[in-house]
This record gives structure tokens, C-alpha cells and sequence, in this order.
């Protein structure tokens, strides 16, 4: 049974950040006949069960009134609750602002923003699509400081570490929470890693549990930060069970054809 839904409207994209995976060359955007057809059988598939909707691409909010009328839709769906729910959208930043966050809020929309952490990390991983290829460091800096606290509390951030900036974890991480974030996820990137490489990881993962626990212990009436998906499994107590290499996961292209695990 799927549980998961994630939904591409385009695979275009305003940064070639380093690691990504997605084709870019397709101008193709998801149709609002296509997402109606696909979003009325995943509800018809996943009653009475949690579940999740999830935009990511490319990045969705290049397709900003598409993606307000597929959530204005899915709100409005006979099969929908909003208590069993995980509406989720994954962006860069570069184009995300308040009035958006505000919209996200009203909807109940979660928002996972891509962002790695200091000016050196982020401008090395994430550069725009333009002939310089600058780096994106100043424009999602600026973006972040018309957040309010309480639309921070609403983020999480996904941060990725390489095999160049996985010495830099724990700096990367202590960057984003004094921005305010209370919510961050770290992954390694998708790619080969050389052994000496996963020995600088190794390091990097203790050198931040070391952090993370030294400054719990100091002051354990203030949050650190929450690992939403390391807290997803622990709570669940998932650790050796079955669920988590069972596919449970569906996507819709823009073209509007499916593809799962």
C-alpha cells in the first residue's frame, strides 16, 4: 500500500546544485487533469491510513499558481483529512517569501527548505543557473531575514554533506540553528564515497554527536534541534523493522506517468 506520494510538477530548476539527480533538460509541467486523476487514486488507495503529499522537482514554486491550485484541490477533496495528513513541499528558497509561507500556514502545508549551511558550503554546493553560476548564499540570507520566529518554527531544513564539506558538519549546523531553525535534517550526498572519504564522515558524525550532546547537557531546558527524520524512526521504534525497506512510496512526473521505489 502506498503511503507516500510525491508529486514532481516540473523538473526545472533555478540552481545546478552539484549532487542533484534530476534531469533538467525537460520543460514538461504537470497538468491539472493529470494531478487530478493521479491525487483521486491515491486517495481512493490510502483510506483510513496516515499518509503524505509531498512537491519536490526541480523546484515547485517556479510553478507557484499550479502548485496553490493542487493544494486548493487537495483541501478540497472528499477523502482528505487534514489530522492524517503530511502536506509537504520541498524548495530551495530562492523564491520563497512570506506571503507564500503565510498561504503554506493557512493550508497547513509543511515547508522543507534546502539549505546547507555557510556562505563557503552553501555557494560550493548550490550555484545558479546563470553563465557566472553564482553562488545562492546572499539571496536565500536575504529571503530568511523577513521570516518571523514562528514561521521559522514552521521549516525544516535539509541540508546535504559531501565528501567536500562533511568536515564542516558540525559549523554548517550551528550556522542554520542560530538563524532560528528548530528543525533540521543533514544526509549525506547520493554518490560513490571513497573509503578515506567515509573516514572524514565517520569523524564529522562524531564530532557533531559530540556537540549536540555537550550542548544538551549544559542547558537541557533549551533545545538543540530536532532531527525530524532520526526522531520519525526512534518514535516509531523502526529500527530492524521491515517497514523501512518495504516501498511504500508512489510519484507522478510532470508528464503525469508513475514510478515508485
Amino acid at each position: 500500500m502506498f503511503t507516500h506520494f510525491g508529486i514532481f510538477i516540473t523538473y526545472r530548476c533555478n540552481l545546478s546544485c552539484d549532487y542533484c539527480y534530476v534531469d533538467k533538460t525537460s520543460q514538461k509541467t504537470l497538468t491539472f487533469r493529470s494531478f487530478k486523476k493521479a491525487i483521486n487514486l491515491f486517495f481512493s488507495q490510502s483510506k483510513n491510513i496516515d499518509r503524505s503529499i509531498i512537491f519536490e522537482g526541480g523546484e515547485p514554486l517556479m510553478e507557484w499558481h499550479k502548485l496553490k491550485k493542487f493544494i486548493k484541490y487537495i483541501h478540497s477533496h472528499p477523502l482528505f483529512e487534514q489530522k492524517r495528513s503530511l502536506l509537504l513541499v520541498f524548495t530551495n528558497g530562492l523564491l520563497l517569501d512570506s506571503n507564500k509561507l503565510d498561504f503554506f500556514k493557512k493550508f497547513g502545508v509543511s515547508v522543507a527548505l534546502s539549505f546547507d549551511g555557510t556562505r563557503k558550503t552553501q555557494d560550493l554546493n548550490r550555484k545558479t543557473i546563470t553563465p557566472r553560476a553564482n553562488g545562492s548564499f546572499k539571496k536565500i540570507l536575504q529571503n530568511i531575514s523577513l521570516f518571523s520566529e514562528a514561521q521559522k518554527n514552521d521549516i525544516t531544513i535539509n541540508s546535504v554533506t559531501t565528501p567536500k564539506t562533511c568536515l564542516g558538519l558540525t559549523k554548517n549546523l550551528r550556522f542554520i540553528r542560530k538563524l532560528g531553525f528548530k528543525k533540521i535534517d543533514f544526509y549525506p550526498t547520493y554518490q560513490w564515497w571513497e573509503t578515506d572519504q567515509l573516514k572524514k564522515l565517520s569523524l564529522a558524525l562524531q564530532q557533531f554527536g559530540d556537540h549536540y550532546v555537550g550542548t544538551f547537557n549544559a542547558n537541557k531546558k533549551e533545545q538543540v534541534f530536532m532531527i525530524p527524520s532520526l526522531h520519525s524512526i526512534l518514535a516509531k521504534k523502526q529500527w530492524g523493522d521491515d517497514k523501512l525497506t518495504k516501498c511504500s512510496e508512489l510519484r507522478l512526473s510532470p508528464e503525469g506517468s508513475f514510478f515508485s521505489c
